[in-house]
């Protein structure tokens, strides 16, 4: 279970990563560009206590097509379907690691997934926000 865990997790993190990076290249509005460079900064870390606690070096992303097709987009189309990406993904983590959290072998594990759990709630909280205010703006005609 601990092994898939932080294979799961690591891979995840470097999904979220790569995806924020493009965010930073590929959107105009200031809300998305502030949520990526977060992710960007969070998941690192995260992904950095994964790795020293699991002995596992950086994962491939989970999903690269996604992230291939990511990258062909701009502006807020980009926003959207990058927002929506974030949301769908920090469900999943969120329980991944709350399984971890209860039925991890080692309280390694249990201990590193219960205390990434608050920050990936916050990730859900600061995307479901940031999704509500793109949606909100009115799109160009």
């Amino acid at each position: 279970m601990d092994a898939n865990f932080y294979r799961q997790a690591l891979a995840g993190g470097e999904k979220e990563i790569r995806m924020s990076q493009l965010a930073l290249s590929h959107t105009g509005n200031g809300r998305v560009r502030q949520l990526a460079q977060m992710m960007i900064r969070d998941h690192s870390a995260m992904d950095s206590q994964l790795g020293a606690v699991s002995r596992m070096g950086r994962m491939p992303p989970s999903d690269a097509g996604a992230i291939a097709e990511l990258a062909t987009l701009t502006g807020p189309q980009f926003d959207r379907r990058y927002l929506v990406a974030m949301l769908n993904d920090h469900r999943d983590a969120i329980a991944l690691f709350q399984d971890a959290s209860r039925n991890a072998r080692t309280d390694a594990a249990r201990r590193v997934a219960t205390n990434a759990l608050p920050k990936l709630q916050g990730h859900l909280g600061a995307v479901q926000h940031t999704l509500q205010v793109v949606n909100e703006t009115p799109r160009p005609r």
